[in-house]
C-alpha cells in the first residue's frame, strides 16, 4: 500500500468531474442527478469519496446552475475542490472546452463521470499502469449489449470509440467507462474545439482522432459498476452501494426496541427509530427515519425523515426522504421524496406471464432487461388508499390517486387518476 501511496503522490493528476448534464433521461424524478441521495450521502459525494480514497486531491467540478450552489459546499479532507459552472449542457467535450482555462498544461487530467459507481482500484491501475504512455483507457467487459460506447481494437491497440453502435454492431465486448487519462490535456481540449456540437459524441470523435495519434493504456476494470441514466437505475446503483457495506453499524443515537430484528449488513442512521416486531435486512435506514411495528425492510434504502408504518414491506425498494409508507407493500420500486403511500397500496414488480418490464416515460419506452420492477414515482405523489399500481408505471411530481385507483400506465405530473380509470400518456 506504502508503493501505491507513492506512485499516486508522484503522478497526481487533475481530476475534472463532469456533472452538469441536465439528465433528460432521469424523468420522471426531479432531482438533480449528481445530487440525488442514496444512503445519505448526494451521488456526485459518492464518486468523489471514491478519487478521495484513491489518493486523489485535486478536482474540478463542472457543474450546472441546479446543482452549482450545494456542490460548492462538498468538502473533503486535505482536498482542494474547485467548480466550474457551464452555461449549458451541451456534452463532455463542450464542458471541457469551456472550462479549459481551469486545466492547467502541465498537469495530467484525469476525466470521470459524477454519476458512475466505480471502485478505487479503476483509478489506482489507470494511473500505475499507464506510466509513459499519452494516456490510459478503462473498460468493463459485457456479454450483453448496453447502450453506450464501445472501444474499438486492433489486436490489443485501443484505435477508437464508436458510441451506441447497437446489438450486432460492436466493435467489441467492452463498453467504455468514463474514467479518462491524459499526460497532455491541452491537445485532447485542441480535437474539442474543432467539434460540431450538434452531435452527441463530439467527446467520442475527438478521443478517437487522438487514438490515431497516439498509444493509450487499455486498463480492463473486473469490479462492480453502474451509474445513474434513467430513474429506474436509482436501484442498481443503490444495490451496489449497499454492497459495499461490509459489517452492521447502528448509531448510538438511534433506538432499536429489542424485540426487532437487524440482519446482515443493515446500517441504521442517527436518530432513526425501529419499533417492535420490524425487521430490517441488509438494508440502510437514515437519520431520524422510523421503522414501524411488524414491518418488513429488506435490501432497500430508507432515507432521512422517512416512514414505512405498521405492517408494511418494503423489498428492494428507495423510499426517498420524509415519505410517508403506510401498511402497504413496496416491490422493486423508486419514491423519489415526499411521497404518502397510504394504506393498502401495492406497486406490483412482476409482469403474470414472466416476460421483462418495460418502462413507460412521456415520449419512449425502455426496455430495463429487469424481469422485477414496481413504480419510479416522482417527488410529492399520493397515493389513495388501497391504490394498485403495475409494474414499470412512472408518476411525474405532485402527481395523485383517488381511492382503489388502478395505474395502467405513465401518470404526468400535477395529474390525478380517478377509481379504476386507466390513463394513458403517449
Amino acid at each position: 500500500m506504502q508503493v501505491l501511496y507513492t506512485i499516486l503522490m508522484d503522478t497526481q493528476p487533475l481530476v475534472v468531474v463532469l456533472a452538469a448534464g441536465e439528465g433528460r433521461h432521469f424523468v420522471p424524478l426531479t432531482t438533480n442527478k449528481t445530487i440525488f441521495p442514496l444512503l445519505g450521502v448526494p451521488m456526485l459525494e459518492h464518486t468523489m469519496r471514491m478519487l478521495h480514497v484513491a489518493g486523489l486531491r485535486n478536482m474540478l467540478v463542472i457543474t450546472s446552475a441546479s446543482n452549482d450552489t450545494y456542490i460548492r459546499t462538498i468538502q473533503l479532507q486535505d482536498s482542494t475542490i474547485n467548480t466550474y459552472c457551464l452555461d449549458k449542457p451541451l456534452g463532455m467535450g463542450y464542458a471541457l472546452v469551456k472550462a479549459k482555462t481551469h486545466i492547467p498544461a502541465e498537469v495530467p487530467l484525469l476525466v470521470v463521470n459524477a454519476v458512475d459507481v466505480l471502485e478505487p482500484i479503476v483509478v489506482t491501475d489507470i494511473l500505475r499502469l499507464s506510466n509513459g504512455k499519452y494516456g490510459a483507457l478503462t473498460g468493463l467487459y459485457m456479454k450483453e449489449y448496453f447502450p453506450g460506447g464501445y472501444l474499438s481494437f486492433d489486436k490489443e491497440k485501443i484505435i477508437g470509440v464508436v458510441e451506441k453502435p447497437g446489438p450486432n454492431k460492436r466493435p467489441s465486448d467492452y463498453i467504455k467507462l468514463v474514467c479518462d487519462y491524459f499526460s497532455k490535456p491541452q491537445e485532447f481540449i485542441a480535437e474539442l474545439e474543432k467539434i460540431d456540437w450538434k452531435h452527441d459524441d463530439a467527446y467520442e470523435q475527438a478521443l478517437s482522432t487522438l487514438l490515431k495519434k497516439h498509444v493509450f493504456t487499455f486498463v480492463p476494470y473486473t469490479g462492480g459498476w453502474s451509474k445513474l441514466k434513467y430513474g429506474f437505475h436509482v436501484l442498481e446503483v443503490m444495490q451496489l452501494l449497499l454492497s459495499y457495506i461490509k459489517a452492521p453499524y447502528v448509531s448510538a443515537t438511534a433506538f432499536v426496541s429489542e424485540k426487532a430484528i437487524i440482519q446482515g449488513t443493515s446500517y441504521i442512521e442517527d436518530g432513526a427509530k425501529i419499533f417492535e416486531g420490524a425487521v430490517i435486512k441488509d438494508s440502510y435506514i437514515g437519520k431520524n427515519a422510523v421503522v414501524g411495528n411488524h414491518t418488513l425492510v429488506r435490501s432497500s434504502c430508507v432515507e432521512t425523515g422517512a416512514t414505512v408504518g405498521f405492517g408494511s414491506e418494503i423489498a428492494r425498494s428507495y423510499v426517498g426522504k420524509n415519505c410517508q409508507v403506510h401498511h402497504s407493500f413496496v416491490g422493486d420500486s423508486v419514491l423519489e421524496s415526499e411521497c404518502n403511500v397510504s394504506w393498502g397500496t401495492c406497486l406490483t414488480n412482476l409482469r403474470m406471464d414472466g416476460k421483462n418490464i418495460s418502462i413507460k416515460l412521456e415520449k419512449e419506452r425502455i426496455e430495463t432487461n429487469m424481469g422485477k420492477l414496481g413504480a419510479v414515482v416522482a417527488k410529492g405523489v399520493f397515493f389513495g388508499a388501497n391504490t394498485t399500481t403495475l409494474p414499470g408505471v412512472t408518476m411525474g411530481a405532485g402527481a395523485c390517486t383517488y381511492p382503489s385507483a388502478i395505474v395502467h400506465e405513465a401518470l404526468v405530473a400535477n395529474s390525478t387518476l380517478k377509481t379504476h380509470q386507466k390513463q394513458e400518456v403517449e
